[in-house]
């Protein structure tokens, strides 16, 4: 499932601050699933496990908020309380 290349030092980054680099929700699926949009066959339980299990594996904090409560200094805030260089920032409206 993931290469090298799916691993978070190589997805475009949103931005950068304070060492956490912020990758969006959309990014990482456009990387491990290329056809994500298009695929009915991806279902959203798969999606999450598949999300957690390569947060875990990389390091990688994870943060979904709804749209009035998702901001991006909480996201780096996040990611630095837990001890990780990333996070994947998704903003569920």
């Amino acid at each position: 499932m993931t290469s090298a290349y799916t691993t978070p030092e190589f997805l475009a980054p949103i931005f950068t601050v304070d060492g956490v680099t912020v990758i969006g929700i959309c990014t990482w699926l456009d990387a491990i699933f290329p056809d994500w949009l298009n695929s009915h066959a991806l279902n959203f339980e798969a999606q999450s496990a598949t999300l957690r299990r390569y947060c875990a594996k990389h390091g990688v904090s994870l943060y979904c908020r709804p749209h009035e409560d998702c901001f991006d200094f909480e996201a780096v805030a996040q990611a630095k309380a837990e001890g990780n260089k990333f996070v994947i920032m998704e903003d569920m409206s």
